[in-house]
């Protein structure tokens, strides 16, 4: 991994996602669905679905946090952007694609969670989304290590 001049941000992470999600081969898919849906426009359909992911991973949970977040070097990186769109262009190409992208974005998203899943040997794997824990009766493996311990643990 190489490291920039740029200023370290609170989205420092997104470097290391790109860098996954370059290896496990979704931009080369995404430009793959960009092809088979026909999609046009000034601002692609990949540079669309980066700058969405970008900004869910972020925080940014409506268009207009795109002037906030639009700045930020290492988000414009990870979309693979010089300059953010704005909000109301974001919002067009997003119309411009309309409901006919659903299905190929669940296939796109399906096959990019199975790559890399299988490549790290994964038999089961837990998805924490919010934090919100959904009981399913069954009991966590080694979950005391996720704990922290109570203060009884650490007095004894």
């Amino acid at each position: 991994m190489e490291f920039g001049d740029e200023k370290l941000t609170s989205y420092a992470g997104q470097a290391l996602l790109r860098r996954f999600v370059r290896e496990i081969g979704f931009l080369s898919a995404i430009r793959d669905s960009a092809k088979r849906l026909g999609v046009r426009g000034d601002f692609s359909f990949g540079k669309v679905v980066l700058t969405v992911v970008g900004m869910l991973l972020v925080g940014a949970k409506r268009l207009r946090h795109l002037a906030f977040v639009g700045s930020d070097p290492l988000f414009l990186r990870f979309v693979g952007l010089v300059r953010a769109p704005t909000a109301r262009s974001l919002g067009r190409a997003l119309k411009r694609m309309g409901w006919r992208v659903w299905p190929q974005l669940d296939r796109l998203s399906y096959r990019m969670v199975r790559a890399g899943t299988e490549r790290l040997g994964l038999r089961r794997w837990t998805v924490d989304i919010d934090g919100t824990v959904l009981t399913t009766g069954l009991q966590v493996e080694r979950r005391a290590w996720l704990q922290s311990p109570s203060p009884q643990e650490e007095v004894g």
